[in-house]
């Protein structure tokens, strides 16, 4: 059977104008008014759009939807306040009109795109407030971009296709989540955006898990990475490492221990106490790579839930190599980036080609990029890279490198790179991987339990993992 002709931009919008069954408004701000253009372009638009606004002047903006209380313009409660605003209106519109027959929209875009004062990260927020039916219940979809192009017009032009592609999708697609996704980011904007967060509301979506359609994202190749907060809340890092350090735990987590959790709050103190001035809240980050071909989607959402049981913000990242992801944590902030690792790990770093290049060691060892290193007991080390075996942690000044990696790390270590946590509180007979801690569930050693906070192991139990 041949699969179905894909169906361009200029189709959907003539498909939603010429239907009759929908009439909305359409906001945008930073880059320009090319949604509404689409629209325009085919004609039939007075029977679909009651308004195309865009609000440019920031006193104007105020005028309309209200200031901002943080005083940024690219955020999602701005975009919140335009939906809620222009759908609002419509209703009150529309109800005594031939209007009050269709199903209303407010769709809506406050985005920062290339300009010749503005050079940073290029991202917004996208979302759309609809009903499938005439005074019907009212559904809500927001996205976070990243428009990877590198002009402004072709920031414009991907910004365009997207917002009538997520009409269409919203209209056409909304009981079908992958399909949804699938048709908002076609193959002509795949490499010219990033859709790194989707807010899905309303009753329509009431059986949808928020957490497996954004996994989607990844696993589509939609975005290489995804940022859940310790709230639960799917959020991206444009908005969270605002002006702030980070602190990085790459791990598994299959599933987090009592050490895992040890390991970044001793992290946190330890960068804390070295701090000299300003306010000390660096944003904790559990991250876990995960690769898009091979996406175990089930185990990754129950470690989802056993890392935010513990409290923890998690980023899963396609990400296989610490350079790589260091490249992109920069995008976001230009504070300090501290990766965090048992110091087991020195001796993957080091001795087992981490870096395959000395290109990818200088993007990780950057001037505001450090590692800390959390204490390990000495026994879980190949001994050959071991000054001391009888010591009961290994530790930097016990680490024994191989003769091709003395030079680099004693350079490493001397400019500050490389650094030991001083203190920690997890005892070292507590410090397991996790393949030995999944056999032991699986044997049903009772012992297993002692090594995870109690709330996980309930969780491990209630839902028979690794069994």
């Amino acid at each position: 059977m041949e699969s179905q002709k894909p169906i361009s931009t200029l189709e959907k919008a003539r498909a939603i104008n010429v239907s009759k069954a929908y009439f909305g408004t359409i906001a945008e701000i930073g880059a320009g008014q090319e949604i509404s253009r689409w629209f325009f372009k085919v004609g039939g638009t007075a029977g679909t759009l009651a308004k195309a606004i865009s609000a440019y002047d920031m006193a104007f903006s105020d005028a309309i939807y209200g200031p901002e209380p943080s005083g940024r313009y690219v955020v999602e409660s701005r975009l919140k306040r335009m939906l809620n605003y222009e759908f609002d209106l419509l209703q009150n519109r529309s109800k005594t009109d031939i209007k009050s027959s269709r199903a209303l929209f407010a769709l809506a875009n406050t985005v920062a795109a290339k300009s010749p004062r503005y050079r940073g990260d290029c991202h917004g927020w996208l979302g759309v407030k609809f009903q499938t039916e005439a005074d019907g219940p009212v559904n809500e979809i927001i996205l976070h971009i990243r428009m990877l192009d590198s002009t402004n017009h072709q920031q414009q032009e991907t910004l365009g296709v997207l917002g009538v592609n997520l009409l269409y999708a919203a209209t056409h697609h909304n009981e079908n989540i992958p399909q949804f996704l699938t048709s908002l980011v076609d193959a002509e904007l795949r490499e010219r955006i990033e859709v790194n967060a989707i807010r899905l509301d309303g009753p329509l979506f009431k059986k949808v898990d928020v957490f497996r359609a954004n996994l989607q994202l990844l696993q589509l190749g939609l975005t290489p990475a995804l940022l859940i907060c310790d709230n639960g809340q799917v959020s991206h890092l444009a908005e969270e490492l605002y002006l702030k350090q980070v602190l990085v735990h790459r791990a598994d987590f299959n599933p987090i221990t009592s050490s895992d959790m040890d390991m970044l709050l001793s992290a946190r103190n330890h960068f804390c106490e070295s701090k000299t001035e300003g306010n000390c809240a660096p944003f904790l980050l559990s991250e876990i790579f995960s690769d898009k071909v091979e996406v175990d989607m089930e185990s990754l959402l129950h470690r989802i839930r056993m890392l935010l049981l513990a409290k923890q913000n998690i980023l899963i990242t396609n990400f296989k190599e610490s350079f790589q992801l260091t490249d992109y944590l920069e995008k976001f902030t230009k504070d300090q980036i501290h990766f965090v690792y048992p110091s087991k790990k020195l001796v993957d770093i080091f001795e087992k080609d981490h870096f395959h290049s000395f290109e990818s060691l200088a993007r990780v060892f950057k001037e505001q990029t450090r590692m800390y290193f959390y204490p390990t007991p000495t026994n879980m080390v190949d001994p050959k890279f071991v000054v001391d075996p009888k010591a009961p942690y290994f530790t930097l000044p016990n680490y024994k490198p191989s003769d091709k990696n003395k030079l680099l790390f004693s350079h490493l270590l001397k400019e500050g790179y490389l650094e030991d946590i001083k203190d920690h509180h997890c005892e070292a007979s507590l410090l397991i991987g996790d393949p030995i801690l999944q056999k032991m569930i699986h044997d049903k050693d009772p012992q297993w339990s002692k090594y995870v906070p109690a709330e996980i192991a309930s969780y491990i139990k209630t839902h028979h993992l690794y069994l």
